[in-house]
Order: C-alpha cells, then sequence, then structure tokens
C-alpha cells in the first residue's frame, strides 16, 4: 500500500512536470533538471526581491524629494502672496494717501514739473532738429528753396534799391550843380 501511494505520489509530480516549458518535449522529467530549474527560480526571485528592495528605497527617496519640492512651491507661492501685498497698499490707506491734501498739493505740483520738462524737451528736441538738419534732408531742401527764394527777392530789392539811389544821386547832383552855379554866380557877383 505504501509503495502504490508513493508511485502515486511519484506520478502526481511527474505529471505536473510534464507540461512545463523548461522540460523539452519529448523527454522525462529528470530530478536534477527540477532541481536545477528551482534554484535558478529561487535564485531569481532572490534577484528580484532585490531589485524591488532598490525600487522601493529610490520610491522612498523620490517622494521625499517630491515632498520636498511640494514643501518649497508652497513657500514661493506665499512668498509671491506676500510680496504682492506689500506691492499693493490696502485700499483705505491708498484713499487716505490720495485724500490728503498735501499729498494732492505735491501731486499736482510733480505733474506740472513733468509738463514744463516734457515742453522744455520738446523745445530742446526741435532745436537740434533745426540745428542739425542736412541738405537732402525734408527740412533742408524747404529752407534751401526759402533761401534760394529770399536771395532772388533780396537782389531784386538791390536793383530796385540801386536804381533808386541812382536817380537820388542823379537828383542830388543836379541840385548840388543848380546850387554851385547859383553860389559860382553870387561869387562873381
Amino acid at each position: 500500500l505504501e509503495l502504490e501511494a508513493a508511485k502515486s505520489e511519484i506520478q502526481k509530480w511527474h505529471s505536473s512536470f510534464q507540461n512545463e516549458l523548461f522540460i523539452p518535449p519529448g523527454t522525462s522529467p529528470e530530478p536534477r533538471l527540477v532541481i536545477n530549474y528551482l534554484q535558478t527560480l529561487k535564485s531569481s526571485e532572490e534577484m528580484l526581491k532585490e531589485q524591488l528592495e532598490k525600487a522601493k528605497k529610490k520610491e522612498a527617496a523620490f517622494i521625499v524629494t517630491f515632498a520636498k519640492r511640494e514643501q518649497e512651491i508652497a513657500e514661493l507661492k506665499s512668498a509671491v502672496r506676500d510680496l504682492k501685498a506689500q506691492l499693493k497698499p490696502p485700499l483705505m490707506q491708498a484713499r487716505r494717501l490720495l485724500l490728503d491734501p498735501a499729498i494732492h498739493e505735491e501731486f499736482r505740483r510733480l505733474k506740472n514739473l513733468v509738463e514744463e520738462k516734457d515742453k522744455k524737451v520738446k523745445e530742446l528736441e526741435e532745436n537740434i532738429a533745426a540745428v542739425s538738419f542736412t541738405a537732402n534732408s525734408k527740412m533742408g531742401k524747404a529752407l534751401m528753396a526759402k533761401c534760394k527764394t529770399l536771395q532772388e527777392e533780396n537782389d531784386e530789392i538791390g536793383r530796385q534799391n540801386e536804381e533808386g539811389e541812382t536817380h537820388q544821386l542823379s537828383v542830388k547832383l543836379a541840385l548840388q550843380k543848380s546850387l554851385n552855379a547859383e553860389l559860382k554866380s553870387q561869387f562873381e557877383g
């Protein structure tokens, strides 16, 4: 009976290993082959456990790093909120500042000062533009045309003046001659 039970047990083991992939087809499962396969599985299991432990340690390190980053982000967000709050004074404080007559007067004085400075800057820019023209620029061409026109007018006035002076001089000369003739006759007389 014990022999039959042992044979039955061996047959169960044999049939359970019969369809496994590690046993080549058409061969019977040898105990040495099964033991080698089990040892390989055991060493693979140990290697996988080591890899799992390493992965758990890495995961823990990443979780700690992630938590630190989250904390830094929260601190930076808080700092940004605080800075924004410092940049924007409370509404009531701003109203009090704007309603203060001394501050209002200072704002008006500064505004007028800025307007005066803007006018002065504009005037100086215009002076610079007037001084630093070229003959080819739009303003330079207009100025050159104006100069030409003024030169022509000046020449015309000069001619008219010259003719008028010549006429005046001839009138004066004739008057002087008549005065000379008169003085001469008086002198002779």
